[in-house]
C-alpha cells in the first residue's frame, strides 16, 4: 500500500461510518458463531487493531492479529495492541 494512502486509511479507521458498520457486522458474525469469550480469534489484515480494540472490548481475551504491512502493525502496538505480527494468511 502507498505510504501517503496508509496514513490516510489509519487515520479514518476509528471513526469513519464504513468502518464503523465492518466491525460491527465482524463482531456480530464472532459473537454468533463462537460466544465463548475464551475462544482465539485471528484478524487477518488487522491493520490499525481497531477490531482487535472492537472484540476486546466485547470481552474476547485471546484476540491476535496479522498485517502484512510493517507501518500497520507498528500503528498497531502504539495504540496499544500485543498480539500482533507482520505476516500473511499463507
Amino acid at each position: 500500500m502507498r505510504p501517503d494512502f496508509q496514513a490516510i486509511y489509519l487515520e479514518l479507521e476509528d471513526e469513519h461510518w464504513w468502518f464503523r458498520a465492518r466491525r460491527r457486522l465482524i463482531a456480530s458474525m464472532v459473537t454468533r458463531t463462537s460466544p465463548d469469550r475464551n475462544s482465539d480469534v485471528l484478524d487477518v489484515g488487522c491493520s490499525s487493531g481497531a477490531t482487535l480494540r472492537a472484540l476486546a472490548g466485547l470481552g474476547y481475551t485471546l484476540v491476535q492479529g496479522i498485517d502484512i504491512n510493517p507501518m500497520a502493525i507498528a500503528t498497531c502496538r502504539q495504540r496499544g495492541r500485543a498480539g500482533v505480527t507482520v505476516g500473511d494468511a499463507t
